[in-house]
């Protein structure tokens, strides 16, 4: 979308094509092609001048830091679902970072903090958690970032995302359980910390039920 609104087709699609992600640059484009599941998904790096195409990896969930950093998730193996993340490039080299628990938790989605220093990851296992991921840690590895209380509320949180360092904007859910879950109210929160201080309490900034009239459905 240019900046006097006009729209561009950047490919022409051969399947799904979602989580687009662009270079600090904003000369390559890189974003997840084809259905993730059973490890049908591939990451694609797309030179926009040229038009040509790479393909990173098989995996889902691709973003982009602040560096240049390239983060995604991986299928451990072809039919797995994608648990591993991996992060390449613009000084990172290649660090892997196994998301583990029983079963194991699919990455949704990824969202970097503006400092580029770590970075949050959406995990679903019924439910949904949001993850950091601390770089400059010599053992990187997933820490949750809501308070237990929220979790045994039966809320989740869904959609990461970073507007300023140390603030995560996420999608609160509240309070259905698995299989069917049954949310009544979902609400725009931020949580303030990193993984080195750790997190504060949600905040709310605006419910669903401050912009919509209750309705019967």
């Amino acid at each position: 979308v240019g900046d006097d609104a006009s729209t561009t087709a950047v490919t022409e699609a051969t399947g799904p094509e979602v989580a687009p992600a662009l270079s600090p640059d904003g000369a390559t484009l890189v974003f997840q092609r084809g259905d993730s599941y059973g490890g049908r998904s591939e990451i694609v790096s797309r030179d926009l001048s040229s038009g040509n195409e790479i393909v990173v990896s098989g995996g889902v969930a691709p973003a982009i830091g602040p560096d240049g950093a390239l983060a995604y998730a991986r299928f451990a193996a072809p039919e797995d679902e994608p648990t591993t993340v991996v992060i390449e490039g613009a000084g990172a080299d290649w660090i892997e970072v196994p998301i583990e628990g029983q079963p194991p938790p699919t990455v949704d989605r990824i969202a970097w903090d503006p400092e580029g220093d770590f970075f949050y990851v959406q995990t679903s296992t019924g439910g949904s958690d949001v993850s950091a991921i601390d770089l400059t840690s010599s053992d990187p590895h997933p820490m949750l970032v809501a308070s237990e209380s929220i979790r045994l509320a039966g809320s989740v949180l869904v959609a990461p995302s970073a507007r300023e360092p140390g603030v995560l904007t996420a999608i609160r859910m509240c309070c259905g359980a698995p299989p069917d879950f049954n949310f009544t109210t979902a609400e725009l929160v931020e949580i303030a910390g990193d993984p080195e201080s750790g997190w504060g309490p949600v905040q709310k900034m605006i419910g669903i039920d401050d912009v919509l009239a209750p309705g019967p459905d």
